[in-house]
């Protein structure tokens, strides 16, 4: 994926994202993905009355976390490979708990009533072998009748098929580079 910041009809900066983008995409991850009301909707329903411990899978920049904690009794945990998404997960909810990790390969203390992986990030598992660390390592953490849910892309089969290259996917104005941002993506399957 690639990012392009232009001024009126130049280009002013490129940032490319490459397999390793999660620590180049805390950027403009907002505001890329700022609408995300139903999901939020979807997750925050999943929060029954015995529900305590909430996990949060790929929890990126913690909005979801964000927007769930309006509910005081509960306590939420983040894990994200990225750094700087957990950077700014840190200031948004200063009450959760953000551990830097590997959704394949983590050990946290306790169990959680609720884990979550949201945003099709279990997609980023390119492989069986990951989806199924991945799916271990949640079964080691959820607690007796808890519940663990993600979601995934279900994509039109005709996006699958040609090879897209370049192609613009976004575009939106960035308060961050105070700049409209075009989003253009390679796409091979």
């Amino acid at each position: 994926m690639k990012y392009y910041c232009s001024k009126e009809e130049n280009i002013s900066e490129v940032i490319h994202i490459n397999t390793n983008y999660y620590d180049s995409d805390w950027v403009f991850y907002d505001e890329l993905y700022n609408n995300r009301a139903a999901e939020e909707a979807f997750y925050s329903a999943l929060i029954r009355p015995e529900v305590e411990r909430v996990l949060d899978l790929a929890c990126g920049t913690g909005r979801l976390i964000s927007y769930m904690a309006a509910n005081p009794t509960l306590r939420f945990t983040g894990l994200d490979l990225s750094a700087q998404m957990l950077t700014v997960a840190r200031i948004r909810t200063p009450t959760a708990t953000w551990v830097e990790g590997d959704m394949t390969d983590f050990t946290l203390d306790g169990a959680f009533d609720l884990i979550i992986c949201s945003f099709n990030s279990v997609q980023h598992l390119l492989d069986d072998s990951a989806v199924g660390a991945f799916l271990s390592c949640c079964r080691r953490h959820l607690a007796p009748g808890g519940c663990l849910c993600f979601d995934l892309l279900n994509p039109d089969p005709a996006f699958l098929v040609p090879e897209r290259i370049n192609q613009p996917v976004a575009c939106f104005f960035s308060t961050v580079c105070g700049n409209e941002i075009e989003v253009r993506e390679d796409t091979r399957y």
